[in-house]
């Protein structure tokens, strides 16, 4: 069976251009089977609707192609996966599903009220690849990193894996015990799991640190070291075993599909960069993750919707990938696009500051200033204010919204041109590190498709307080293997 490191000696020009023609004659071609239904208005409205996604969508997968070696997880390829789901595919649900999830989703609005969006993800997907290429030879060196993780201790770390086992568990019980998690059945084992001070979210940080976020950079860098041994155990292969469960029992407990899919993904690149990740394999990685996605998903509808877990499983269609706010949604953006400045006022950057006091707890701090903006988008332009105050969360709006509502159109190129050429930066400079040590390598398949996916979906403070979290971890795990008494 061919592996994908294969595949990075080829040219994949030809295979880009297929997927392009592709594409635009699928678009053109069910664009057809409903012309007929449609008036001349509501036809030229879903013909530039699909134009502006396709383009966002295929833009990123180009640019990354052209980059050699190509690579299937560049991290552009990751931006056009959020397009994908979010702008292209959500455009075709929007168009052609008779869900009630439409409307919703809309907000009892006509189709034509998502241009601004799919206009705006199609320039904003052009910015970031533009950006992205301009600047893909520069890197950062960071001596005194890579200088801790070449000191990093193989044997040292294998007799420090029990207690983090540990400290992991204590976290999870800890989670729990502060989300007042009771076990009544299994159809109520995965469900949305929050701590409201107030009636603000409160991240439980320290607890989410230990349960979630340490196992799954122990589990990476057991990957790390399986990949590079050539002589592998038995208890290397049950240490792998055990923090994957471990690192994906929180997330699936609180219902957070993204972190589930994170582990899983995360694990595909850190195999891909070593001997490259084969085609069974990344076959059977996205059984994994549809399975988690889809069991998780009708374990929320019985909580949610009252459901039998069997009803509620036999209902799952595509609502799952494309009835949602997930990704880099066109919805979204156009509600947010229409409501700047008149619900909300501009930001001026304000919203890229609250990483300054993000990891004050709020427990220590319960007047703090809302660190994300979810909470006031669901608010002002959703109108769902007193279903936060019984269970907390918000709508993110993902660095195109975020652009808008902190500078505006006049702002929105200069944000998106940064984001393209800091993503480069930041692959370029872990890519070296990534050579030089395990630790390095672990912490580039961490970051990498957390912070791309992450900052398209979310905002620009949640995805760097979650690779900066990642990152500290690594480090601190690097530092303890060198200490004389483990």
């Amino acid at each position: 069976m061919e592996n994908l490191t294969t595949f990075k000696t080829r040219s994949p020009l030809i295979f880009v251009v297929a997927l392009m023609v592709f594409t635009f004659i699928s678009v053109l071609a069910v664009l057809a089977c409903f012309s007929l239904e449609m008036r001349s208005d509501s036809f030229r409205v879903a013909a530039v609707l699909t134009t502006c996604g396709a383009i966002a969508f295929i833009a990123p997968v180009l640019t990354a192609a052209l980059h050699r070696p190509y690579n299937i997880f560049h991290p552009l390829n990751f931006i056009a996966l959020s397009f994908f789901f979010g702008v292209f595919g959500r455009i075709f649900f929007l168009l052609f599903s008779d869900s009630p999830l439409v409307s919703d989703l809309l907000l009892d609005r006509s189709i034509d009220s998502i241009l601004p969006g799919a206009i705006l993800s199609m320039i904003g997907s052009g910015l970031v690849c533009f950006s992205y290429s301009m600047v893909r030879k520069i890197t950062f060196s960071f001596p005194r990193v890579n200088q801790q993780f070449s000191r990093f201790k193989e044997h040292r770390f294998y007799l420090l894996c029990p207690l983090i086992f540990v400290l992991s568990c204590v976290g999870l019980y800890f989670f729990l015990k502060a989300t007042e998690f009771e076990y009544t059945g299994l159809d109520r084992i995965s469900a949305k799991r929050r701590v409201l001070i107030d009636g603000v979210e409160s991240g439980s940080g320290p607890w989410r640190l230990l349960a979630q976020d340490l196992p799954r950079a122990t589990l990476l860098i057991l990957l790390g070291l399986w990949s590079t041994s050539v002589r592998r155990s038995i208890p290397l292969l049950f240490g792998i075993f055990s923090f994957g469960s471990l690192a994906i029992a929180l997330p699936f407990l609180a219902s957070s599909r993204a972190d589930v899919i994170f582990v899983i993904l995360t694990a595909c690149v850190l195999v891909n960069r070593t001997n490259g990740i084969r085609l069974e394999v990344l076959a059977f990685a996205f059984l994994i993750s549809l399975v988690a996605l889809f069991g998780m998903l009708s374990l929320r509808r019985v909580n949610q919707r009252g459901m039998s877990l069997s009803e509620s499983f036999s209902e799952l269609n595509l609502e799952p990938f494309f009835g949602n706010r997930s990704f880099a949604d066109v919805t979204k953006l156009s509600h947010i696009y229409d409501s700047v400045p008149g619900l909300i006022d501009y930001k001026y950057g304000k919203s890229f500051l609250t990483i300054v006091y993000t990891p004050i707890p709020r427990a220590l701090w319960p007047s703090k200033p809302p660190v994300r903006m979810g909470r006031e988008i669901t608010e002002k332009i959703y109108n769902r204010g007193l279903d936060l105050k019984e269970r907390g969360g918000g709508t993110p709006p993902g660095i195109l919204a975020e652009a808008i509502i902190n500078f505006g159109l006049i702002g929105f190129p200069f944000v998106l041109l940064a984001v393209g050429a800091g993503l480069a930066l930041v692959d370029n400079s872990l890519s070296r590190m990534a050579t030089l040590s395990v630790p390095g390598l672990a912490l580039y398949s961490a970051v990498i498709p957390t912070l791309c996916l992450s900052i398209m979906a979310g905002d620009l403070t949640g995805a760097l307080i979650d690779c900066l979290s990642m990152s500290f971890i690594f480090l601190v795990l690097s530092l303890l293997t060198r200490l004389k008494f483990v």
